[in-house]
């Protein structure tokens, strides 16, 4: 069995099939007609991580003739004995740089320009994902928690980036931990304590996360169009707004995500807290005072499910965000210096080849990242083998 890994670049045409493929996966329709940047265009097809079999065939003997006439493109390795792909890479539009690696050893068999060092788009999840699984106990969940300091709540960010605005939901990933909970433990707790009736000042603590929000590498068209924003430590629905899409159907994201969170579990107090004589207003971000204690709290889903999902649907805020958890994890600042610098040392120290990778951001999504077929072959290889990563490898990130 082996493990084909394919990018294909440059191919400006494709962008509507690019398009198509979004749409299809976002589950709602979009329009085709919209505003490439200059990064869609260049990663016109996206990165495929697909892991297929291949079987080898037995290929006939042929004359010189034959020969000179299917004569395919200059590759690294034994290209005849794999016929299909071949014919599969010589038909395909555009330029692409593709590798197959064995799954045993990450060790390139067939590959055409896989020396070559290009931007890395989404297939750099796939190392994220690898670092993952050797950084953090993927069980791991990330705890959401309110503290009272007299009548003052403090909202506790924990790195759950997909917190749901209404009651948890244990058979889904994204809501798994609701704030609409959380406020019914918090109105409890205040009844519990017999608290008088009252106004009460909800602030926000997101010290967990450090350093700019933005990576300086993401470009402002990447921004606009909501393929990326700036991540913090506490978020609902992955950084994004429920049931809404951006202007080219990516994902609507709201102008500072923790504080959007803090609204919703605001409003999720007034709603729980009205009948009992209780009201809340947001205040502003600050780091929870030495003396307040912990009230409530909800739990995410595991940090396995969380990174299985960024896989699945190519998800570059939850990326930045797990990686920047499994940092902290490690004893480092929740930055994304921090975070960069965790993947690639995780990832080394698991056999990945990375001469070549150069690294901007952990999701892909900077035209800065630069790698080659060495290390998205070994990298998916690796990711493949790991026991955690079985079942995410196979969906691996193609989207940006």
């Amino acid at each position: 069995m082996f493990l084909l890994f394919s990018v294909t670049l440059g191919a400006p045409e494709s962008y509507l099939l690019y398009r198509a493929r979004y749409a299809l996966k976002m589950r709602f329709r979009q329009t085709l007609r919209s505003h490439p940047t200059r990064r869609t265009v260049l990663f016109s097809l996206v990165p495929l991580a697909a892991l297929a079999a291949c079987a080898r065939e037995e290929q006939p003997e042929q004359s010189p003739q034959n020969t000179a006439e299917s004569a395919a493109p200059e590759t690294s390795a034994a290209a005849p004995e794999f016929p299909q792909l071949q014919k599969l890479l010589t038909d395909r539009a555009g330029a692409h740089r593709s590798a197959l690696v064995t799954h045993t050893d990450g060790n390139i068999v067939y590959g055409e320009g896989e020396n070559e060092p290009r931007a890395a788009a989404s297939a750099m999840k796939v190392l994220t994902y690898l670092a993952l699984a050797h950084s953090i106990d993927l069980g791991t969940r990330f705890t959401t928690s309110v503290a009272r300091n007299g009548n003052e709540l403090t909202l506790i960010a924990g790195g759950d980036t997909m917190l749901g605005a209404g009651d948890s939901k244990k058979d889904a990933v994204n809501g798994y931990a609701g704030l609409g909970t959380l406020a019914g433990a918090c109105i409890e707790s205040l009844r519990s304590a017999k608290t008088e009736k009252g106004k009460f000042p909800v602030f926000l603590d997101t010290s967990i996360y450090t350093g700019p929000e933005l990576n300086p590498g993401w470009e402002k068209p990447d921004i606009d169009s909501g393929q990326i924003t700036g991540i913090s430590p506490i978020a609902l629905d992955s950084h994004t707004i429920a049931g809404k899409s951006g202007p080219y159907g990516t994902p609507a994201r709201p102008t500072d995500a923790a504080s959007a969170a803090q609204q919703a579990f605001v409003d999720a107090l007034n709603k729980a807290g009205e009948p009992h004589g209780y009201s809340f207003e947001r205040k502003d971000k600050r780091t929870k005072p030495s003396d307040a204690t912990e009230v409530a709290s909800v739990e995410s889903a595991t940090a396995l499910q969380q990174a299985q999902h960024m896989m699945l649907e190519s998800d570059n805020t939850l990326a930045e965000a797990l990686t920047r958890n499994a940092a902290i994890a490690a004893g480092r600042q929740g930055s994304a210096e921090e975070a960069q610098k965790l993947v690639r040392e995780k990832i080394e120290a698991a056999g990945v080849t990375t001469e070549h990778l150069k690294q901007a951001d952990v999701c892909g999504l900077s035209l800065e990242n630069r790698g080659d077929g060495a290390y998205a072959g070994s990298g998916v290889a690796k990711a493949v083998r790991a026991s955690p990563a079985r079942g995410a490898a196979a969906g691996a990130a193609g989207g940006g």
